[in-house]
């Protein structure tokens, strides 16, 4: 039955949602696996075919770099959180040496 037909449209769709603040990327032989977590606990396997896993890519770059934009602001990446973070630490832990 094609998607868009008129008894398709009126039957309800459940659609799940996930909230993930991390992940895990593994590469096979066919296709990039996506690990998803929320605070460290994996929920979700997703399987993308590369040329699926690029696009994904490029399009969520595209639209973090809009929100970037928009706002005037860069949105930092886990890394650069985290070496933000350790720095903090250090020169808590200095201060406390004091």
């Amino acid at each position: 039955m094609p998607l868009n037909t008129p008894e398709t449209q009126s039957e309800k769709t459940v659609i799940q949602t996930l909230y993930v603040n991390g992940f895990g990327i593994g590469l096979g032989n066919c296709d990039v696996s996506l690990m998803l977590q929320t605070n460290g606990k994996s929920h979700l396997l997703v399987n993308l075919s590369y040329t699926v896993a690029k696009t994904l890519g490029q399009e969520l770059v595209k639209t973090i770099g809009q929100l970037e934009e928009f706002t005037g602001r860069p949105i930092m990446t886990s890394p650069e959180i985290l070496a933000h973070l350790e720095k903090s630490d250090k020169a808590g832990k200095a201060n406390e040496l004091r």
